[in-house]
């Protein structure tokens, strides 16, 4: 993996707005550098790409990062009021919880005069961060499990670890030509078989939290928009123009779609950001003037 990282870094020093790369004589991919070349990919309407959409299948199923047509259409305008401002604006609390726990890991290792995994922290802060606001887990993953948890806790951590290791199963898949075959990497390697186990650990955990949360609901009387707490309770209480909503499967792949989504690639983003804010103190400082600035100006 080391090897295909530094290769494909000097691929982007030497062609800095785009480079294609091949996987053998079978499959190529184009790979944006610059965010103006992005952006004209981004624009497009090109039908999603079934061969690596396959690898993420049985995970996500047909949740919003793999449906097309009507079925995408239908969800896109279901889950539109789970990015309303006052939803999103109400999760400024969890975020700001789960930040003072890695920040005071950070400090407890820097105090030890030892080095930080920026990586391992990135990934499990904002998968905290997802877990939470999407099903209201208290996983905990941030915290090292001490033996002393609830049975609901382990399996809760155990559900986040599961998660890191799909998305991390998926990547090593990909760089792997020869476990691009369905059916040599299901029925023939180690880490197929794994991917599995954590779909249906996964999946097992979330169809039972979803029918508990829908047994709440219908007993307690379904919730407006504005008592919905979570990104769970707004996909069971939606309904489209003919009255009808989502079903527990379909609940269940677009929180796992949302989960792999917001988490792995979030994380990537704050680890360059931290990264590229070690390297350049000046840009360093004025961001944190102006993260102190609105914190004075909202008390």
């Amino acid at each position: 993996r080391t090897q295909v990282r530094q290769r494909r870094m000097k691929w982007q020093r030497t062609n800095p707005r785009l480079y294609k790369y091949d996987f053998g004589f079978i499959v190529g991919m184009v790979n944006p550098v610059h965010p103006d070349t992005a952006g004209v990919i981004l624009r497009t309407a090109f039908p999603k790409d079934p061969y690596f959409a396959s690898f993420l299948t049985p995970w996500l199923g047909e949740g919003l990062l793999l449906s097309s047509g009507k079925k995408w259409a239908r969800d896109r305008r279901l889950l539109t009021n789970c990015f309303h401002f006052a939803i999103l604006q109400s999760y400024g609390p969890v975020y700001a919880n789960a930040c003072d726990i890695m920040l005071r890991q950070w400090s407890d290792i820097c105090s030890k005069d030892e080095s930080v995994n920026v990586s391992k922290s990135c990934t499990l802060l904002t998968l905290d961060v997802i877990l939470r606001c999407a099903m209201g887990f208290e996983s905990n993953c941030q915290v090292e499990v001490t033996g002393t948890e609830s049975e609901e806790s382990k399996q809760l951590t155990q559900y986040a670890t599961c998660v890191i290791n799909m998305s991390h199963a998926i990547l090593a898949r990909a760089n792997n030509l020869l476990h691009h075959p369905d059916i040599i990497y299901y029925y023939f390697t180690a880490a197929g078989r794994k991917f599995l186990e954590d779909i249906k650990t996964t999946h097992d955990l979330s169809e039972r939290l979803i029918a508990e949360r829908r047994a709440a609901l219908k007993e307690s009387g379904e919730k407006s928009f504005e008592e919905c707490c979570d990104f769970l309770d707004i996909l069971l209480t939606v309904r489209d123009e003919d009255g009808k909503g989502l079903t527990d499967k379909e609940v269940r792949e677009q929180v796992d779609t949302f989960l792999f989504e917001g988490h792995d690639t979030t994380a990537s983003a704050l680890q360059w950001a931290i990264y590229y804010l070690s390297e350049h103190e000046e840009y360093q400082e004025k961001c944190r003037q102006e993260v102190l600035g609105v914190m004075q100006e909202g008390g």
